[in-house]
Order: C-alpha cells, then sequence, then structure tokens
C-alpha cells in the first residue's frame, strides 16, 4: 500500500463558505456525488495476492470543496467477506480478501450515493514479492535501506503522529460546523450555540496545538506554517460568524467579512495540501 494512502486519514480538511438562507428556505434537491466530485476507479477485477498492484483497487476522487468535505465522504463494501475498503483523502482503496464479487458504495451526507462493482479471483499462491536473498540487482531495492530514506521517513512518521492526537479536536468543530452550513432566521439561535460552545472552542484549541507542532524535516516545516496561517484565517471567519448570529437579526454584513476570511484561509490549507502531496510522493 502506499504510504500517502496509509497517512491519509490524519490529515486535515477544508472548511467550506457558509450560506445564509431566507426564513423558510430550504437545501437544494439531492445531487447526485458525481455532479460534485469526479470519480474514477483504476481497475475493477482483482486477485487475490498480496502484491499491492495485482490486489489492490483505487477510487479516485476530486471534489469541489465548496460543494462537499472529503471528510462527509464515506465508502462500504456490499460483501466485506469478498473486499474491504480503506476511506482516505481524495480517493478510497478496495482490497481483494477472497474470490467472489462485491459492490463498494461511495457515499456522501445530501449526495446520492456511486457504486462500483468489483471482481475477485483466486490465484492459489501468493504473488507478492519474494523475500530478497541477497542476489537481486535492481538498485531501487535498496532504497529502503538507505539512511536518508529512512530518516526522511522517520521525520514525517513523526510528524503526521503529532497531526493525529490533535485532529480531534478540528474533526468536532467541523462536524459540527458543518450541521449548520445552511442557517434560517428560525435556527440562528440554535447555531449560535453550537459557535459558541462547540465549534470555536474547539477550532481555538486546534490552532494552539497546531501551533505546538514541531518537525526536524525543513520543508514539512515551512509547508507547516501555511497550515496554521490558513487555519488561523478560517478562526477568525468563524468567529465572525459567532458575532453575526448574535443578534435576533442575522448580520449579513458581517457574514460575508466572514466567507472572505474562510476562503482566504482555504487557498492557503490549498497550498498545504498541494505541499504535503508532493513531499507524499517520495514513498510511493
Amino acid at each position: 500500500m502506499k504510504f500517502t494512502k496509509m497517512m491519509a486519514g490524519l490529515l486535515t480538511f477544508l472548511l467550506v463558505s457558509m450560506a445564509v438562507l431566507p426564513a423558510g428556505a430550504s437545501a437544494a434537491a439531492t445531487k447526485s456525488l458525481k455532479e460534485v466530485c469526479t470519480i474514477t476507479v483504476d481497475k475493477t477485477d482483482l486477485i487475490v495476492s498480496d502484491d499491492y498492484s495485482k490486489g489492490s483497487g483505487y477510487i479516485q476522487l476530486q471534489c469541489d470543496l465548496k460543494q462537499v468535505l472529503y471528510t462527509d465522504i464515506s465508502s462500504k463494501a456490499g460483501n466485506p467477506a469478498v473486499v474491504s475498503t480503506m476511506d482516505g483523502i481524495g480517493g478510497v482503496t478496495v482490497k481483494a480478501l477472497r474470490p467472489g464479487t462485491s459492490s463498494v458504495t461511495v457515499s456522501a451526507n445530501g449526495y446520492d450515493p456511486v457504486q462500483f462493482n468489483f471482481t475477485v479471483a483466486d490465484t492459489g499462491t501468493s504473488t507478492g514479492t519474494p523475500a530478497d536473498n541477497g542476489s537481486s540487482t535492481d538498485p531501487s531495492s535498496s532504497t529502503e535501506y538507505d539512511p536518508a530514506y529512512l530518516l526522511l521517513l522517520q521525520q514525517t512518521q513523526n510528524y503526521m503522529a503529532q497531526l493525529e492526537k490533535i485532529i480531534p479536536y478540528e474533526t468536532k468543530a467541523l462536524d459540527t460546523y458543518n450541521k449548520y452550513r445552511y442557517v434560517t432566521s428560525k435556527t440562528r439561535k440554535e447555531a449560535y450555540y453550537a459557535f459558541n460552545g462547540t465549534i470555536i472552542p474547539n477550532y481555538t484549541k486546534f490552532l494552539g496545538s497546531l501551533k505546538t507542532v514541531k518537525t526536524s524535516n525543513s520543508f514539512l516545516a515551512q509547508n507547516h506554517n501555511n497550515y496554521i496561517k490558513g487555519v488561523s484565517l478560517q478562526l477568525q471567519g468563524l468567529t465572525l460568524m459567532k458575532k453575526a448570529l448574535y443578534s435576533s437579526k442575522i448580520n449579513t454584513n458581517l457574514y460575508k467579512q466572514a466567507n472572505a476570511k474562510i476562503d482566504a484561509g482555504r487557498k492557503l490549507l490549498d497550498q498545504y495540501f498541494k505541499g504535503i502531496d508532493k513531499h507524499m510522493a517520495q514513498f510511493e
């Protein structure tokens, strides 16, 4: 399995701008997930093998983050005895377990799911890479023993381990935030209490903890600064949203300012994620 997919679950996600609806308004009709995400699958015919290229498939998603967050996307195997699924940033890894057929459903709240059908065959024997007996002449086979590579791997794992410890603060804030992406005069008071009691306190703790994350890797350290700056701007936006909800009449001007802050933060977070993708590509 690629290192990027193993570590994907430890990364964070972007806030999307909140929409204010007039009283009595409702959210748009349900769309298909395909309307907001470009979804492709590399292969649906798998074999039972410990060779990743043969025994696993990958469903890739490129989504409009203004419409759906990667945290909202989940997958489920129709027959978990045949295949297993693992969700990650921008995709789902499907692993063959035993011969048979199984559907894999990719879904997100508020959108019609997308389904793929997988067929798994039995090879009878493992096709994984045999253990090195010392006779290999492939220069790349020595990569895992390269001290520089091992140091880079250790630095990355240490960095991700620190993020893993603080992600719950962000998750709690974003899960609550997503419940109030659409606010009306009827839900204003409830939304205000959610911002005041859950969203902002947890996102504040997340930002504070994010500032304590350290790494000896110069690229990760520099890229991490974009993370801090982006989250800081988004926290400013959330704070403005709370102020906009304080009075009985929602302050739409403050909401516009809040969304501008969140959009500015998103741009920095986009830079951060692109940097992470570039860094993680070294482990593919």
